[in-house]
């Protein structure tokens, strides 16, 4: 299965951004540590593949 988002770095800010893979929004995960960004991307790639699980999980929190 394809991503939706992609990881990239900008040399000027040194602050790493999302680009959405099918839309082309961009936009930045706010940190220069790699390591953060990495789980941020991950994070949000979780939650497009699953959307349904992400539903599951806010109604067990609302309650």
């Amino acid at each position: 299965m394809k991503q939706k988002y992609r990881l990239y770095r900008r040399k000027q800010s040194g602050n790493y951004y999302v680009q959405d893979n099918v839309t082309g929004k961009q936009e930045s995960l706010g940190t220069s540590d790699k390591t953060e960004a990495r789980r941020l991307l991950h994070t949000r790639n979780e939650a497009a593949a699953n959307p349904a699980m992400n539903l599951q999980i806010a109604r067990a929190y609302s309650n």
